[in-house]
């Protein structure tokens, strides 16, 4: 028995060791070399067997490349972004030498579109890309900036002149009440938004002004009813994906760059000068009587007097500094990058600066499976002083332009110039805005970390399973510090003040996924469900002090703990959502495209608590039937599309607000709000008709889009009437078109 197993396991042996020689027997080694039409070598292309394209690999920084493939195949696809996919014959070939051209029809070209990509020439709605390219067109300090002008029917609105201030992004208009704002997902991170921008002592910014517009891939700007639908009840706004840029396979990559840039001051308004105005009081006295000052007795004397307006704004200077690496190999890829960004404003006592660093990688510890990362880190440091003191209706820059000119800035003596009896004006005269941007301190830090991870595998053709949960984490110390000061008679500060914000955010995403793709003959379809959860907490505290005997320490504690007050308040939210995606493609000639999403919100009560959220796209690329021939028209596509979004508003309305009060007995309740138990989603049924033409092989391209959009359930923060007691009550508006 015992030489028989050992024969067997002989046997085995040179079996296996037969086969395995045979399996390394029907493969064999191609290597080449890829570059473009100037014959400069392109790394980070694409070498894949065609039929199968789990066997690929990447060229080198100097174009070579080397792959193994079974003696079955015939034929190499390679392919390399913004160049035309070629097929090369390898029968007989153990070498070849490739050259790309570049690519004029983008219909090719992979897009991202919500929880998921697609090819150009399949979406069937309206969506507009904006690329790295065309943002690096022009200088801009925010995302937001380098979308003007660049998407039909976004209307981009700067709320203030503050460096890094805060900017209203409206897409197809207005259509809700409480929330107006776009939702924006980085790099699987949904935020929205703040929904106002305030002028007084401490100012809510922009948000977004985190996000360094260098990294930037590429932005998709989802508009139509099925493109927005999938993301449910945080769409109707419409949507904006952003994709930050991630290594490719080659040798590092490192890039410096610097740019300096001149800020130049708004256009002058024209004012009257000294001599103009001494003549308009002499004038003014002549007619409605009054004494007339001595010194404007004879204005042409007198010189140009005080040109508030030159005083206030200034050329300044902006500098950024990026600095990137990029490179990786077949497996593992990875992109990182800092960044420097020091903006002067215009308005003295205004500025911006940011604080950057990105890394993004890519990894593929096996055939079927990848793994990706990313990390962003930074900090906003905006000083306010100009753009936020005082309220709307005497902001800081209005006084300069109602300031008199006979008023000095500094007087002779050095000390602030104001309206006194030696200068002229009266006690209505504005405060010296020049003082004022040098004597108050108002600044705001922000510091946010955001970031995910995501996993997926390929167990089987076609199938692919996904999760990913992403997350961000922020902080940030508002600064508002009023001296005590006397610049005139009328306009002095003897009690200094301090108030100082401080908050906490968190928010946590957690995706499961699964997608299926299948092509049969000429039919193509592509099957997606997930399950989607979300939660975030806003926290924040306000604390004030008066009575400071010094201007050098902004700290509370050295105020007067008489005058302490205090604010501050807690803001969760969250969300559950189930959604699916079902596409088809015929011969890539008719597109379907249907998607279904619903969601959960704790803001609305048990019988409300769900809402649905469905769409129906389909398209006709009339350019892609066998009867269609043109030299001119080389795309033509017709699409239409229905769809249902909602907004689940702002805070929880079915609940009864309270609100403290001091009572004899100690801190007391009372109704601020009545609560609405009806209370729904608010519901936003879109129609949307386009086409798509290409000219000259895509070289001229039209997209153009008529919609019908009714809204349905608007909630509003309605008054009542005093006998009722609370202040206001959430209701539902009938519907609107």
């Amino acid at each position: 028995m015992g030489k028989k197993r050992i024969l067997r396991a002989l046997a085995f042996l040179c079996a296996y060791s037969l086969a395995v020689a045979t399996a390394f027997a029907q493969e064999r080694t191609i290597t080449g070399s890829i570059s473009d039409e100037a014959g400069q070598p392109l790394s980070g292309a694409t070498i894949a067997a065609k039929g199968q394209p789990n066997i690929n690999t990447v060229s080198r920084q100097d174009g070579s490349f080397e792959l193994r493939v079974p003696e079955s195949v015939k034929t190499l696809v390679i392919s390399h972004v913004g160049m035309r996919v070629r097929n090369v014959d390898i029968v007989g070939r153990s070498q070849v030498i490739v050259t790309l051209e570049m690519s004029e029809n983008n219909m090719d070209e992979v897009v991202v579109v919500g929880y998921g990509t697609s090819k150009r020439g399949d979406l069937t709605s309206s969506q507009t890309t904006v690329t790295a390219k065309q943002i690096e067109k022009t200088i801009n300090t925010t995302l937001e900036q380098a979308l003007q002008g660049r998407a039909a029917g976004v209307y981009i609105t700067q709320n203030s002149g503050q460096p890094g201030g805060g900017i209203s992004v409206n897409i197809r208009g207005i259509s809700s009440l409480s929330r107006t704002q776009p939702l924006y997902v980085i790099d699987g991170v949904q935020m929205q938004a703040g929904e106002d921008v305030s002028f007084g002592n401490q100012s809510t910014s922009n948000p977004l002004a985190s996000l360094n517009p260098s990294d930037i891939e590429d932005v998709q700007i989802l508009q139509g009813p099925s493109a927005t639908a999938i993301y449910g009840s945080r769409a109707t706004n419409g949507v904006i994906l952003i994709t930050t840029k991630r290594g490719k396979a080659g040798g590092v990559r490192i890039n410096y760059g610097y740019n300096y840039n001149l800020q130049t001051p708004p256009d002058r308004l024209e004012v009257m000068n000294l001599r103009q105005y001494a003549q308009f009081v002499k004038e003014y006295h002549q007619l409605a009587g009054g004494i007339t000052p001595e010194e404007f007795l004879d204005p042409t004397l007198l010189g140009e007097g005080t040109d508030w307006q030159k005083e206030l704004f200034n050329n300044a200077a902006m500098n950024k500094h990026q600095l990137s690496f990029s490179g990786g190999n077949n497996n593992t890829t990875y992109y990182a990058s800092g960044e420097l960004l020091d903006q002067e404003g215009v308005a003295l006592g205004s500025g911006f600066k940011r604080y950057g660093l990105r890394l993004n990688m890519d990894n593929k510890p096996r055939e079927w499976a990848t793994l990706g990362l990313n990390l962003n880190a930074t900090q906003t440091d905006e000083v306010l002083t100009t753009t936020n003191y005082g309220n709307a209706e005497s902001p800081l820059i209005a006084n300069a332009l109602r300031l008199t000119p006979q008023i000095p800035v500094t007087n002779f003596d050095g000390s602030w110039g104001g309206s006194d009896p030696v200068n002229g004006a009266n006690q209505y005269a504005p405060v010296n805005p020049i003082a004022l941007a040098n004597l108050v301190t108002n600044t705001n830090r922000r510091r946010q970390v955001q970031g995910g991870l995501n996993f997926s595998v390929r167990p089987l053709a076609g199938l692919t399973l996904r999760t990913s949960v992403y997350g961000s984490f922020g902080d940030g110390l508002t600064t508002y510090y009023n001296p005590t000061y006397r610049i005139s008679q009328w306009h002095y500060n003897l009690n200094a003040t301090l108030t100082n914000g401080t908050y906490q955010s968190w928010y946590w995403n957690w995706l499961q996924q699964v997608e299926y793709q299948r092509k049969i003959g000429k039919h193509s379809f592509t099957l997606m469900a997930s399950h989607e959860a979300q939660e975030s907490s806003y926290k924040a505290i306000v604390v004030g002090r008066g009575g400071f005997l010094t201007n050098d320490v902004f700290d509370v504690d050295a105020g007067d703990p008489n005058t302490a007050t205090n604010s501050g308040g807690t803001y969760p939210w969250g969300i559950e959502s189930y959604l699916g995606r079902l596409t088809y493609n015929y011969d890539n000639r008719y597109l379907l495209t249907a998607t279904y999403r619903r969601d959960g919100s704790p803001f609305f009560g048990e019988n409300n608590r769900w809402g649905s959220f469905p769409s129906l796209s389909v398209a006709w690329r009339t350019s892609q039937e066998k009867w269609w021939n043109p030299e001119v028209v080389n795309e033509l596509k017709f699409r239409f599309e229905i769809g249902l979004t909602g907004n689940p508003g702002t805070d929880a309305g079915i609940y009864s607000r309270m609100a403290t009060g001091a009572t004899p007995w100690g801190t007391g309740f009372l109704p601020q709000e009545l609560k609405n138990a009806d209370l729904q989603w608010e519901e936003t049924n879109t129609k949307n008709y386009g086409i798509n033409i290409g000219l000259l092989n895509n070289r001229f391209t039209i997209e153009a889009d008529y919609y019908d959009r009714d809204i349905s359930n608007l909630i509003l923060r309605a008054s009542v009437p005093f006998y009722m007691g609370p202040a206001a009550c959430r209701v539902l508006l009938p519907r609107h078109g």
